[in-house]
């Protein structure tokens, strides 16, 4: 079966018997916790999605609206969550969603964290010291923790805001990305742990990148593993390209993914490109380096080609 209701409205669900999904049926235990959740103090509004059938899956997804919820409020539904569904839903792709602004959420297919009250006061301090469309904070299935905040204005100083808010419960991953379209700021996808000083040290190294601009900034164990940069001419790409291998030190111990592309480039959709690309230090796959786009004009492809030839190798 699956239902998708919000509390107090009654919708016609088909029932498909939990037996054939091998997993045990839980419909009267997912409503019962949604009518529990929606009777607690700070809720709004609550939505359930269950299923269990061999078409929809099975499906246990519960969101509690809870904007004007004080964080102890927010604390006692998280408790209540977890002690309702136990381990009854191992066997359900559950997902569990609190919205503590119009634009803030904290979620999690596992156990809500015991502090998720505080998680939910730094994420408003966060909104107030930030320009953003979106703020998502996460429990990921290995129990570590990731936020990702989409259409943020000056993405960088983001990055720097977000570490000094979670300075005393550090995030695994943060992604910052601005508006689409946007070419005034990179995204930032940060997939490990960052130190304050590491941040800073990046922030050196991109600022000495010029006249090469950041595209997208990859990070990982504090430093940059991938980058996208724009550069201003075709003329000068040799030596922009080679300045920004040299600002990060990019070799057989740094390895990098660099993509580059002319930033003025008037090619249109099925035009041929002016841009390239090499992964440097990769020393272990015998592939890198080898494959190229086929949509390059040809002093492109030739410069690639270049750089690959003085960069690409690794020492015998």
């Amino acid at each position: 079966m699956r239902l998708h209701l919000k509390a107090g409205l009654l919708l016609a669900a088909a029932v498909v018997a939990g037996a054939c999904t091998g997993v045990p049926e839980r419909e009267s235990q997912a409503l019962d916790i949604r009518d529990r959740v929606a009777a607690m103090q700070g809720v709004n509004d609550v939505d359930l999605v269950y299923g269990n059938g061999i078409m929809e899956g099975t499906l246990f997804e519960l969101r509690a609206g809870m904007e004007n919820a004080t964080n102890d409020q927010i604390d006692a539904v998280a408790e209540e969550i977890d002690a309702a569904r136990g381990d009854d839903f191992a066997g359900y792709n559950q997902r569990i969603e609190l919205d503590i602004t119009d634009r803030v959420g904290i979620h999690a297919s596992a156990e809500l964290p015991d502090d998720t009250g505080a998680v939910a006061g730094l994420l408003r301090e966060l909104t107030t010291r930030i320009t953003a469309q979106s703020i998502d904070w996460y429990v990921t299935p290995d129990g570590g923790t990731r936020i990702a905040i989409q259409d943020a204005a000056a993405t960088g100083a983001v990055v720097d805001t977000v570490l000094q808010v979670f300075a005393d419960r550090p995030l695994d991953s943060i992604e910052v990305n601005p508006p689409a379209g946007s070419n005034e700021e990179p995204p930032w996808w940060i997939r490990t742990r960052l130190r304050t000083q590491d941040k800073r040290d990046i922030d050196a190294r991109l600022a000495a990148l010029a006249p090469a601009t950041p595209d997208l900034i990859v990070v990982r164990d504090g430093r940059i593993v991938q980058l996208n940069v724009d550069i201003p001419s075709p003329e000068m790409a040799y030596h922009d390209v080679v300045h920004v291998i040299d600002v990060l030190g990019a070799g057989p111990q740094h390895p990098l993914k660099l993509l580059w592309s002319w930033k003025d480039d008037p090619a249109r959709y099925g035009d041929l490109r002016w841009s390239g690309g090499i992964d440097i230090g990769e020393c272990g796959d015998p592939n890198a380096n080898t494959g190229s786009p086929d949509d390059l004009v040809p002093a492109a492809k030739k410069l690639q080609q270049r750089i690959r030839d003085e960069y690409g190798g690794c020492p015998k």
